[in-house]
């Protein structure tokens, strides 16, 4: 039994390494340690522990490698992803992004995600967090903003734990800005208006706490809640079914499979997966369950030997090998 699950687990001893690997990762980012250091530490660290604790067993050798390669990588990922920014922080410049979720009210401003695409006409393509001077915005999923923005790196309190989201920078309305609705605009952008239609159906079929209730379990999307119903779910236990994850893909699996037969409703539940995944924003949990159903329908397919403990490593290493704002959810 032990000879069966090291040969065909080394997904679990990669994910295993490379978890640590960027938890270290985002703790020297938050620290703004230089990248020298960094890798000394990690080296360092993480060799001394396999040395001293397992004697560098093969399993423990690819475990450190992994936590090693994914330092490297995530810091590397880091830079080049920070860089184009780097030369705006903390100056005002003319920039135009895309929102990807409908803006909010947080009281005194407006808050909203999106892609700033230029900045004083220089392509710029990365998710940054969105700050408005009105308190109750209007503008929605899939607009176009074009004005004057600060740009600014997002604060790094070590307390919080993580970044919020993932976001490196975020920039800060300091003129008039003009907001166009195009038709054209990504499937992510879209995603948001599917939500807010569903939203909108709840509203009418049901009553507001109801309804904030069945588009949590339906699409995950929780801006319905009040702040006082979202802490009665977190110290109830209950939060996670607002979230869509792995309960709500494979019923829609099993669901296809029972009225198309298993092997064409498991062809039919990998395109149902991605679009539920997407339907959730992209979510890590959504995502994981996504590609879990993925690998296990071709598993299926190519007749090879499921292994859910393997399919759980694959999916995280995926999700945190993968972006900046599901590796910061991972940790």
């Amino acid at each position: 039994k032990e000879g069966r699950q090291t040969a065909l687990r080394p997904l679990l001893w990669a994910a295993s390494g490379v978890l640590p690997g960027t938890a270290l990762c985002g703790l020297c980012f938050l620290m703004d340690w230089p990248f020298p250091l960094k890798t000394m530490i990690a080296a360092v660290t993480l060799v001394a522990a396999a040395v001293c604790m397992f004697g560098l067993r093969h399993r423990w050798v690819l475990l450190v490698f992994s936590a090693l390669a994914a330092f490297l990588w995530c810091n590397i990922w880091l830079g080049i992803e920070s860089a184009p920014l780097r030369h705006f922080s903390g100056h005002s410049t003319g920039a135009v992004c895309r929102l990807t979720e409908n803006a909010e009210g947080k009281g005194t401003y407006g808050r909203a995600e999106g892609i700033l695409l230029e900045a004083d006409g220089k392509p710029i393509r990365r998710k940054v967090e969105i700050l408005l001077r009105d308190a109750s915005p209007h503008e929605r999923a899939g607009d176009r903003l074009s004005g004057e923005f600060v740009v600014k790196r997002i604060e790094k309190k070590l307390a919080a734990g993580k970044i919020q989201k993932g976001f490196l920078y975020q920039i800060e309305q300091s003129g008039p800005i003009t907001a166009k609705h195009t038709d054209k605009m990504p499937l992510v952008c879209r995603a948001a208006l599917w939500r807010e239609k569903i939203a909108g159906l709840m509203n009418r079929v049901y009553p507001k706490r109801e309804a904030a209730l069945q588009t949590a379990l339906l699409t995950g999307e929780k801006s319905g809640f009040t702040a006082e119903e979202l802490r009665q779910l977190r110290l109830s236990g209950t939060a996670h079914i607002a979230a869509v994850s792995g309960m709500h893909i494979a019923m829609v699996c099993m669901a296809l499979a029972v009225i198309f037969g298993k092997r064409a409703g498991l062809l039919l539940a990998i395109p149902a997966a991605c679009g539920y995944a997407l339907l959730a924003g992209l979510t890590p949990s959504a995502l994981r369950a996504a590609i879990m159903a993925i690998l296990g329908g071709g598993a299926f397919f190519f007749k090879e030997e499921k292994d859910a403990v393997n399919t759980l490593a694959a999916a995280a290493l995926i999700l945190l090998l993968g972006g900046h704002d599901k590796k910061a959810s991972a940790r």
